[in-house]
């Protein structure tokens, strides 16, 4: 059995796209008694759903009113958004979700999560007493830990492509849910950091093991406005997340009426270029990252800053709604005007803010190209979230790469210069101190 929670093929069917105005929709399904019917002298057939679960919401960042409170949340119903756990067939029953003809009997159910498990227990009662019972695992879960044995299968194809080494026993590898265990080398086997198994540079291992997502967010899946590698970005919609790879979340807000904001074309192609240089197996920095872009799809409400506090109220008024508690906060904003010489700010629980007056007029004075040089102030300020270096490490007590030597102006962790105004490049020093199970905005 292939399906997963939510789909039908390769198309999720419990939500539309993009993330701040997707609806939700229940995937209706039928459980399907081929031969089994009057004709065969029974009369009645109970369909009934248990060892169910109960998620919160429908994907890893996402909820809907119709699926929560009291008598709503099973992942799997009988009913589209009520609980219902059993129904019946009869041959004179008429019913527009149970169905008994003379060889074949069916129910329809519903999935109302892309992580959700169940198991549908059918019983039939013959005319003469006698009986037979069935039991079918929604989706197939042959190790019992409620992971579709399908998702476990290709993760394990994933690891083994990225680490360049074979798990045994793959449908326990996934295991516990709540687990949070990518390897601290992104693109090496566990047991010899010296050997290159993606095809790209050798990338020196992140300070820790783990991304903060645990497998069963992974599986669950979230709802993105894009992001991913080189090759690979998607569109907006529902994806599912993997353990075999270090993932990064970005919840994007921007600030509306400001003159040089890029429009929403260009702001799409400029997050989607800071994942994919994330991403790059050559340059990047061992990181698949995607976002979000929350609140007013018009724009968040202007406000000129006129002090780093009130640029901070401002992050942490906006920050991490409809269930974005494991998104690193980015901010596109105006200026901060007690600082006309800032391009960025960083601040501890508010997030990241990029100060699009600002970089206009920096790109216009340096003669750099403007959106070429928001990816790399967008890559240099969510990297500063993943850090914690100040001081040390080769770092600065700005936490950037000391000088010299004069080889590190490139990077897009240097101060700015004209050697890095559009750089897209990460050095062994900083992919090194990455900690993405301590993040500014979110875990700190």
């Amino acid at each position: 059995m292939n399906y997963l929670p939510g789909y039908e093929g390769v198309t999720p069917k419990l939500n539309t796209a993009p993330f701040n105005v997707s609806t939700f929709s229940p995937q209706r399904m039928k459980v399907v008694l081929e031969g089994i019917g009057s004709a065969l002298n029974i009369v009645e057939v109970v369909f009934n759903i248990t060892n169910v679960t109960y998620h919160f919401g429908y994907a890893s960042n996402r909820s809907d009113g119709t699926i929560e409170g009291w008598g709503y949340k099973e992942d799997y119903s009988f009913s589209p958004t009520k609980n219902n756990s059993v129904v019946f067939a009869r041959p004179s029953n008429v019913s527009s979700s149970t169905y008994m003809g003379l060889t074949r009997t069916s129910a329809d159910f519903y999935a109302k999560d892309y992580g959700g498990y169940c198991e549908v227990v059918v019983f039939a009662r013959y005319r003469n007493g006698g009986k037979f019972e069935r039991k079918l695992s929604v989706p197939l879960s042959a190790d019992g830990d409620n992971f579709s044995d399908r998702w476990e299968r290709d993760k394990v194809l994933e690891w083994n492509a990225q680490h360049a080494r074979i798990i045994v026993g793959e449908l326990t590898w996934i295991g516990s849910g709540n687990a949070d265990d990518e390897d601290v080398d992104e693109d090496s086997p566990p047991d010899d950091g010296t050997v290159n198994a993606d095809g790209g540079r050798n990338l020196p291992p992140h300070k820790t093991a783990g991304d903060s997502l645990t497998h069963l967010q992974e599986y669950r899946g979230l709802l993105l406005d894009g992001g991913g590698i080189t090759g690979a970005l998607i569109p907006s919609g529902h994806l599912r997340l993997s353990p075999a790879y270090k993932e990064l979340l970005v919840e994007t807000d921007i600030m509306g009426g400001i003159a040089r904001m890029p429009n929403p074309a260009a702001i799409r192609s400029i997050i989607n270029s800071a994942a994919a240089a994330y991403g790059n197996i050559d340059t990047g920095a061992g990181i698949r990252m995607y976002w979000v872009v929350d609140g007013d799809v018009n724009g968040m409400p202007h406000t000129a800053f006129n002090s780093q506090d009130q640029a901070e109220n401002y992050g942490k008024r906006y920050k991490n709604g409809d269930d974005l508690e494991e998104f690193v906060h980015l901010t596109f904003a105006e200026q901060q005007t007690d600082a006309p010489g800032a391009i960025t700010f960083v601040s501890g629980t508010g997030g990241s803010m990029i100060y699009v007056h600002f970089k206009w007029n920096q790109s216009v004075a340096l003669g750099f190209n403007f959106e070429g040089g928001l990816v790399r102030v967008v890559l240099h300020e969510l990297t500063h979230t993943l850090l914690e270096t100040a001081g040390q490490n080769g770092f600065d007590g700005g936490e950037h790469l000391r000088e010299p030597p004069a080889a590190n102006t490139v990077y897009v962790m240097a101060q700015l210069t004209a050697a890095n105004a559009t750089s897209t490049l990460f050095d062994d020093a900083t992919i090194s101190q990455i900690n993405l199970k301590s993040k500014q905005s979110v875990e700190r």
